[in-house]
């Protein structure tokens, strides 16, 4: 691969991706978003795993760790009291505070 300087103003540089968009194509998203809205009462919780058979698994190594990564900058930009985290390849949303 050789090395070539370019302009900025000609060529911008391409833009960073991540694999974000394909979890967002995905249902459990789409279902994690409109349940999110809707709120959670404090007796609640949201669970998401993904079954072993699941398309995700041919499109990103390590769907679950990627996904919680979406839903804590999702919940963080909602600015929802919620608790993210990962037990066992499930991925657990919890009203802050609920668990002691």
């Amino acid at each position: 691969m050789p090395v070539r300087i370019l302009n900025f103003v000609k060529e911008p540089p391409k833009p960073r991706t991540r694999g974000n968009n394909r979890i967002q194509r995905t249902e459990e998203w789409q279902d994690l978003v409109l349940a999110l809205g809707a709120g959670l009462k404090p007796q609640e919780y949201i669970t998401v795993s993904f079954p072993p058979e699941h398309s995700i698994y041919k499109e990103l190594r390590e769907p679950t760790g990627s996904f919680m990564t979406q839903v804590k900058r999702k919940v963080k930009e909602l600015g929802l009291p919620y608790d993210v985290y990962l037990r066992e390849k499930v991925i657990y949303i919890v009203g802050r505070g609920v668990i002691s």
